[in-house]
């Protein structure tokens, strides 16, 4: 989506969980549209552009999300229109002939590509975008969908870990809980990366078990992809003990090998949906 207007940056700041005002012409970053209890919305991708801020955001959440920030825009100067002629791509150092009509080069080694919507492309997914999506649930980010949204504080996620976060730009709706989360130490879920070889195929909100030895954890799946010759990726929250790393996933009744790690993130991480 686009936001037009004088007020687009500050409206747009005041609603999100990262500094929108403090990104420079063409610069992006990660945010988190939150509602009062501090639950995330959506994530959002945010460019400053010269007349214009856009905001991509999970397709299948665009129109709650416009809805929801409209609601908030009284006497502002905010226009905000779905840009259904664009859509976005992986951005990648190689592709130097690709006309992008904007760019988002987020750290972290990935971004994002704004397209004009080819009618042909719609609805596939191949190989490809499937790998990318496993490099985005590496990197992090879960675009979440109508399942999970409204169910997970950020930190939850670890969208702080991705820069999505910031502690010291204002209030925005949510901010009170999620600071106080942050400075009394209180958040007990938390996110985890795990890869099995086997193709699971999960859907969100899914409950899981975890096991280590004799013990076992709770999970539920946030979101997950399935790579052929690879095998799947889950990102997932679980209430970890300490540094609780199964081996072992239990899904249906049926035990499956897993690696699994807590996301070693780097101080800002990239996507796309």
């Amino acid at each position: 989506m686009e936001l037009n207007g004088k007020d687009a940056g500050q409206f747009l700041h005041n609603q999100v969980s990262a500094d929108v005002m403090g990104l420079g012409a063409d610069e992006a970053t990660f945010a988190c549209l939150c509602n009062p209890s501090g639950r995330v919305i959506g994530l959002m991708a945010v460019r400053v552009q010269e007349k214009s801020i856009l905001a991509l955001c999970a397709t299948v959440l665009a129109p709650d999300i416009v809805t929801w920030l409209s609601r908030f825009i009284l006497r502002d100067d905010v226009q905000i229109a779905m840009r259904q002629d664009l859509t976005v791509t992986g951005l990648f150092a190689e592709e130097e002939n690709c006309e992008y009509l904007a760019e988002l080069p987020l750290p972290g080694g990935l971004g994002y590509g704004i397209v004009k919507k080819q009618a042909a492309d719609e609805g596939v997914v191949d190989e490809e975008e499937q790998a990318w999506k496993s490099n985005e649930l590496a990197n992090g980010t879960a675009w979440l969908d109508s399942h999970s949204s409204g169910k997970f504080l950020p930190q939850m996620l670890g969208f702080e870990s991705i820069g999505a976060l910031s502690f010291s730009k204002g209030c925005y709706p949510g901010q009170e809980v999620i600071a106080r989360t942050r400075y009394l130490g209180r958040l007990k879920q938390h996110p985890l990366l795990v890869h099995s070889a086997d193709m699971l195929e999960p859907g969100p909100m899914e409950s899981v078990t975890l096991l280590s030895g004799q013990h076992e954890v709770e999970a539920v799946v946030v979101d997950s992809v399935a790579v052929p010759a690879s095998g799947t990726q889950l990102l997932l929250v679980v209430r970890m003990p300490g540094e609780f790393l199964p081996d072992r996933l239990k899904r249906e009744g049926t035990n499956f090998a897993i690696d699994a790690r807590i996301p070693s993130l780097p101080a800002h991480a990239c996507a796309t949906t």
